[in-house]
This record gives C-alpha cells, structure tokens and sequence, in this order.
C-alpha cells in the first residue's frame, strides 16, 4: 500500500484577504462600542458592528429599551438601525421630526446616520424623558444637513374639563418662535457665506486683472 503526500504552498492571497477581513470587523467592533456606548450597556457589540442583547432587549435601538416596550416616539430604519421619524406630542402640538439618511459633506452627497445616544427619565415629569440624539458625519470643512421638522395642530375640540387654555398657547408660541429663530439663523448664515464667497471671488478677480496690467 503506498501513500503520497502532497504540501501545498501556503496562499498569500488568502492571507491577504483574511487579514484585511480581521482588520474591518475590529473596525465596525470598535465603531459599534464607540456610538452605542458598548450597547448601552445592556449587550455586547459583536464582530459584525451589531449588538447582541441580553434577554428581553430590543437589538432594534441597539438594546437601549425592553422588547416589550412600545416605540412609538421614534420610528427607526430596519435595514441600518439609523432613526428615520421622531414625534413629540405636547398640549395638542405634535412635532414631526424626519432625519434624512444623506448629507453634503464639501459639496458631495455621503451616506449618513442618525442615532438615539441616550434617553434619559426628566426629574421634572414621570412621563416625560430627555432624548438625546447624534448624527453620525465624515470629516469635512463643511457638512450639511437637512433634518425636517414640522408642527401639526391635533384636534381636542373635545377638552377635559381643567384644561388651561393659556398653558396650549404658551406651547404653541415656543413652537412658533423656536421654528421661525430657526429659519432666521440658518437664513443669516446663508448671507454671512455668500458675502464671504462673493468678497474672495471679487478679490482673486481684482489679482488677475493687476496682473494683466502689469
């Protein structure tokens, strides 16, 4: 009876491949740690950049609430954990919040993402908490970002008795001033970087034609 053994020579191709692979899981392992705060501390990031819950918790919101808890303030993405819909109700104001899944980093369209940081109870009110929410940008000199918010009056034609009508108009004029405050900022930054752009144009302009002169 005869035996043959044959030694194959090792592939650096492969080699190659896994260690590039090994590289890349301890990147999404240490991005997973780094923005869910090691899955708030209610599971384990996993090699693939999820979180692995204990029992009970929702890996949907990277294991931050119970799965037996009703999400209704926050609507997330499926496929990318990224939040999609956020929602605040307040004396017969209900706030829509939509974060968009892209942004403008200098000038080109990038993949972003929206995540819940931390939800923290208020000390002030047992039915209300403090969200406190990230997006997720690349390193640029300038990023922009789109979020819509929008208010939306909801019927109570139908009021309990003891409602106090000033308490509904003091939210409604904080919605009010907070959204129109917002679109006057923005609209300001937008003149203040115009005038900057057109002021460096004129100017590189005003250096040519000296030139020429000369």
């Amino acid at each position: 009876m005869m035996y043959f053994i044959f030694i194959l020579p090792t592939n650096n191709n492969n080699n190659n491949n896994n260690n590039n692979n090994n590289n890349n899981n301890t990147d999404l392992l240490k991005q997973c740690q780094e923005t869910t705060l090691n899955c708030f501390g209610n599971g384990q990031c996993n090699e693939f950049g999820k979180c692995d819950c204990i029992e009970n918790y929702n890996p949907i919101d990277n294991c931050l609430t119970k799965s037996s808890d009703e999400i209704k303030k926050i609507s997330y993405d499926l496929s990318s954990s990224s939040i999609q819909y956020l929602r605040v109700l307040k004396d017969g104001i209900q706030f829509t919040g939509r974060f968009l899944d892209y942004i403008v980093s200098d000038g080109r369209n990038t993949y972003s993402r929206t995540q819940l940081v931390s939800l923290t109870p208020s000390e002030q009110s047992t039915t209300e908490s403090i969200a406190l929410i990230g997006i997720l940008l690349p390193q640029c000199q300038s990023c922009i970002i789109d979020p819509d918010f929008t208010p939306l009056l909801v019927d109570t034609s139908q009021s309990q008795c003891g409602d106090n009508p000033s308490n509904n108009n003091t939210w409604k004029i904080i919605v009010g001033v907070t959204i129109g405050g917002a679109i006057f900022i923005a609209a300001i930054t937008g003149l203040i970087i115009y005038a900057k752009r057109y002021t460096n144009i004129k100017y590189s302009n005003s250096v040519k034609l000296s030139k020429m002169n000369q």
